[in-house]
C-alpha cells in the first residue's frame, strides 16, 4: 500500500513540474509605454510587422501572447496621437518585458502673420482673416517672381498693366490694382502702381512667406486698400561668400 501512495506522489510531483514548466514556458511579453518624465502613455496603437494588433491598457502595458509571436523575430512598432512612432525587432520569449518612452513630435499649427494684426501674432487670433502663404509653396508653381505666383491664389488675378513697358497689375476682388496696398515686411508702398513695380523685380528665393488680406481693409491701412492688401515677408538675410573676376584691356577699360 505505502508504494502505490508513494508512487501516487511521484506522478503528482511531475505533473505540478511540468504544469509549471509550461507555464513558465508560455507566459506572456509585456510592452511598458511611456512619454517623457515616465508618464504612462494609455491608448498607444502597437503594430507588428506592419499590422495593428492592439493598444496598450490605462497603465500603458500591452501584453503579447507568446503563442502569437510564435518564438520568431517581428519588427514591433508603436504610435500614438502626438508622439514619434517607435520601431524595433523584438522576439517574445519566457515573459519578458521592456519599456520604450515616444517623444514628443511638436507641430505648428496655422501660420503667423504680421500684418493682420500690425505685429507677430497667429493666423487665428488674428482680428482679420489673413491667408498666409508660404515661401515653399510659391516655389512649387514654377513661376518667376511673386507676381506670377500670386496669380493661382483664390482672389487675385494677374493683368497686364502696360503693354509697352510690359508691366504687370495685381487685381483682387475684381478691382484694379489701384485699390490694392501691397506692403514690404510691413511698409505700405504707396502709389497707384506699386503693385505693378514692386513685386516684378522680388525673386521667390528671397520670400518668406506672403500674406493675403481680402476685402476692403482700409478702416486700418487707409483708402488704398478697398481691395485687399498683399505682404511680402522677405526671407532673413543670411552670411554667405561671392567672387567676381575684373578684365582690363591695353587702354585701361574694363572687360
Amino acid at each position: 500500500m505505502s508504494n502505490v501512495l508513494r508512487f501516487s506522489m511521484v506522478l503528482v510531483l511531475l505533473a505540478m513540474r511540468t504544469k509549471g514548466a509550461y507555464a513558465q514556458s508560455q507566459a506572456p511579453c509585456f510592452l511598458q509605454v511611456q512619454a517623457e518624465g515616465g508618464i504612462d502613455l494609455p491608448g498607444a496603437t502597437v503594430w507588428v510587422d506592419g499590422e495593428p494588433v492592439g493598444t496598450t491598457n490605462v497603465q500603458g502595458q500591452w501584453r503579447w501572447d507568446p503563442k502569437v509571436a510564435n518564438g520568431t523575430e517581428h519588427v514591433l512598432e508603436v504610435t500614438s496621437i502626438g508622439f514619434v512612432p517607435m520601431k524595433a525587432f523584438r522576439q517574445c520569449v519566457q515573459g519578458e518585458s521592456w519599456s520604450v518612452v515616444l517623444t514628443p513630435n511638436t507641430v505648428a499649427l496655422g501660420g503667423a502673420t504680421v500684418v493682420g494684426g500690425l505685429k507677430p501674432m497667429t493666423t487665428k487670433a488674428s482680428p482679420i482673416q489673413t491667408q498666409v502663404i508660404s515661401g515653399a509653396a510659391l516655389q512649387l508653381v514654377h513661376a518667376q517672381d511673386v507676381v506670377e505666383s500670386l496669380d493661382f491664389t483664390n482672389g487675385v488675378r494677374e493683368t497686364v498693366g502696360c503693354g509697352i513697358c510690359g508691366t504687370n497689375d495685381i487685381h483682387m476682388n475684381g478691382m484694379e490694382g489701384a485699390y490694392t496696398l501691397v506692403l514690404i515686411d510691413g511698409v505700405p508702398l504707396l502709389g497707384g502702381l506699386a503693385s505693378a513695380y514692386a513685386l516684378d523685380g522680388i525673386p521667390l528665393s528671397m520670400v518668406q512667406q506672403v500674406e493675403v488680406i481680402h476685402g476692403p481693409a482700409s478702416a486700418r491701412f487707409g483708402s488704398q486698400a478697398v481691395g485687399g492688401v498683399i505682404n511680402v515677408v522677405l526671407s532673413p538675410l543670411r552670411q554667405g561668400q561671392a567672387s567676381s573676376m575684373v578684365r582690363w584691356d591695353t587702354h585701361g577699360r574694363g572687360l
